[in-house]
């Protein structure tokens, strides 16, 4: 069996497709070593979604932070969110998951979502940002993502002297859609979230605390019926804010 055959053979047994293996000289592609991982298949998609596990942290002193020992175990779609001072914000994890970075929205704490579709799961996932620069950090997992599971992102940079944000409208193409926010936070006291509008559920919260870390909270949303959302994050004074969206299919 020829080197292209036996690609094309295995792209479409890890459910990733065809299609894939024609931007595979730009992009890079992951796949599960011999068996998969908890979830090799291609997702489950169209309103399956479940919230497999949730974790944040904040630095202090500065330095890179860590959440440790989730079990990501059933995951299929890992969601990632850092708040920081660092221009070129990133992440690993225990398991040498690749991770896609969504816009970069800068202005007091500089942050950005990550994402990454059936990535290696399992107990004692740990993840940590390597960029340093007082940053939190926020992980969701969830069952129930179709394959190429990134639909819309949107964002907005900080504005200061306010207390209340939104990150943008963003229009899912298709119901049953999962949207994830991040909220970033500078501020002069120990300022932290303390609402989100439009059913979403914060997952994740952290102060911003001076001399240690950007504050910021996630917060997530399955949306039934796909509509038009603009979620208004409000927090406990007056700060500069900055959000981002996405959502995920």
């Amino acid at each position: 069996m020829s080197i292209l055959h036996q690609n094309r053979r295995d792209l479409i047994r890890y459910g990733i497709g065809v299609a894939v293996s024609r931007a595979m000289s730009s992009t890079q592609i992951r796949l599960p070593g011999p068996g998969g991982g908890a979830n090799s298949g291609a997702g489950v998609g169209s309103g399956g979604w479940s919230l497999v596990a949730s974790a944040s942290a904040a630095s202090t002193g500065g330095s890179d932070v860590t959440v440790s020992n989730l079990n990501t175990t059933g995951a299929n779609l890992i969601v990632i969110g850092i708040a920081s001072g660092s221009s070129a914000p990133a992440v690993s994890d225990s398991n040498s998951n690749l991770w896609m970075r969504l816009n970069l929205y800068t202005g007091g704490p500089n942050i950005a979502l990550f994402y990454g579709y059936n990535p290696s799961v399992g107990t004692g996932h740990t993840f940590s940002t390597t960029s340093g620069n007082a940053p939190s950090l926020y992980v969701l997992a969830f069952s129930g993502s179709a394959s190429s599971p990134l639909d819309q992102q949107a964002g907005v940079g900080a504005n200061s002297g306010i207390t209340t944000v939104q990150p943008g409208s963003v229009t899912p193409v298709q119901s049953n859609e999962l949207l994830v926010t991040l909220l970033g936070i500078a501020a002069s006291g120990s300022t932290s979230a303390s609402a989100i509008s439009q059913g979403f559920v914060i997952a994740g919260t952290q102060a911003f605390s001076s001399g240690n870390n950007y504050g910021g909270a996630m917060a997530y949303l399955i949306q039934n019926t796909a509509a038009a959302v603009d979620p208004a994050w409000t927090v406990s004074g007056s700060a500069s804010l900055l959000a981002s969206i996405a959502s995920f299919k």
